[in-house]
């Protein structure tokens, strides 16, 4: 097959125009409500032309989508790292690594959080958020397949990991809310809560779950 080099440069050109669109955006929203942010003010930050815009986004929340789901996938690319590099040998150590690998990545870079710290993006991450959960869920799953600690992975189990990972992503978001001085009680609560849920599908109350003899 003959690749048309021509159109590379092309691509590659309009790959950083996006990526500076969304980094302007993303600057911007750290200190101003998403109904104070216009294409316009967003293009004057990316230093590009508001037409510019329009030749990646319709309008300024399909722009803000797109923030929003970087920011989701770049989460999601972190946790597989950190699994592949994962020694831990139980189910409470493996939980425990993801949702610590979470609060030091929110840590590190606040800038992702914005959705977490905006009531006008809440309703908007929330799709996002449920997509994410699922995507996590079926990661986990098949780290503790892989790992033999679970024999395997099952749609019961799958949408039971699914839930739990909402529930701790929540509180993850009210640690980020919280003063750095006062989260230390509510990271510990995170965590022994992720190890319960960890119990949890070997106690028998959830069937269908086993682990590796």
């Amino acid at each position: 097959m003959t690749v048309d080099r021509r159109r590379i440069p092309q691509q590659r050109r309009s790959s950083n125009r996006v990526d500076a669109i969304l980094a302007a955006a993303r600057s911007l929203l750290q200190d101003h409500d998403p109904a104070d942010i216009s294409t316009r003010t967003v293009a004057a930050r990316a230093g590009v032309s508001p037409a510019t815009i329009y030749r990646y986004f319709s309008d300024k929340d399909e722009m803000v989508d797109a923030l929003l789901s970087e920011h989701s996938q770049i989460a999601e690319a972190t946790i597989v790292e950190a699994l592949e590099a994962c020694a831990e040998r139980s189910v409470a150590s493996v939980f425990e690594l993801v949702v610590r690998t979470y609060l030091d990545l929110y840590t590190r870079r606040p800038e992702l959080t914005v959705a977490w710290r905006s009531p006008a993006l809440a309703d908007r991450q929330r799709s996002i958020e449920e997509s994410s959960d699922q995507s996590l869920a079926v990661t986990v799953g098949r780290h503790l397949v892989e790992r033999r600690l679970w024999t395997e992975l099952t749609p019961q189990s799958t949408r039971l990991l699914a839930a739990h990972w909402a529930t701790a992503g929540a509180l993850i978001g009210v640690i980020l809310r919280t003063e750095p001085s006062s989260r230390q009680p509510l990271i510990d609560e995170l965590i022994a809560m992720v190890h319960f849920f960890a119990g949890r599908y070997f106690s028998g109350e959830v069937p269908g779950i086993s682990r590796h003899p």
